[in-house]
């Protein structure tokens, strides 16, 4: 199993939902849930260095991230407080830097934006074509011990399963596995 990163302990917007389904006809089974696709567009993943470089800006000076994650949404960052094994955590929203909570005990491996290489397209088509019929929900930065950070994409599939795709800076996928 891939282990979640940071944001999935409580963080995590979970953005997959069903609505019920409607129909004029009446003779439609109306009980039915119809899925509601969202999905992490090219754009928000490209988001991730502005949202980095905003913060950095915002904070005055190059800072040390533990995760920085993107959704349809926004992008969440957890910034480590200079001189601590703190964390706090920001959100990046149409282009505005807003801090979202209070400092919290963190421990593990950091990065800062000079030691990403994010090329959105290429990470969403190598998802793509090792989860087809899956849609991308979220899109993670995860600072390791050693070398670059590590990528991960989360992806609901067709059926709703949860399915986890790490890859290498490169855009290679290393593991697909179901998520957690």
């Amino acid at each position: 199993m891939i282990p979640r990163p940071l944001a999935t302990v409580g963080l995590t917007v979970s953005l997959a939902f069903g609505l019920a389904a409607c129909s004029g006809d009446g003779g439609a089974d109306q009980s039915e849930p119809t899925p509601v696709e969202v999905s992490v567009p090219e754009a928000a993943v490209a988001d991730v260095a502005d949202a980095m470089e905003a913060v950095d800006e915002e904070l005055g000076g190059a800072q040390q991230y533990f995760e920085v994650t993107a959704n349809a949404q926004n992008v969440r960052l957890f910034v480590k407080v200079e001189g601590r094994d703190r964390v706090r955590s920001y959100l990046y929203v149409r282009g505005e830097v807003v801090p979202s909570g209070r400092a919290q005990p963190a421990d593990g491996f950091t990065f800062a934006v000079g030691d990403v290489n994010l090329e959105p397209d290429v990470m969403l088509d190598s998802v793509a074509e090792a989860a087809p019929d899956a849609t991308v929900e979220e899109f993670s930065i995860v600072g390791t011990q050693e070398g670059p950070p590590r990528y991960a994409a989360f992806a609901r599939s067709e059926r709703g399963g949860v399915i986890d795709v790490v890859l290498a800076e490169d855009g290679t996928v290393l593991e697909v596995a179901p998520g957690a």
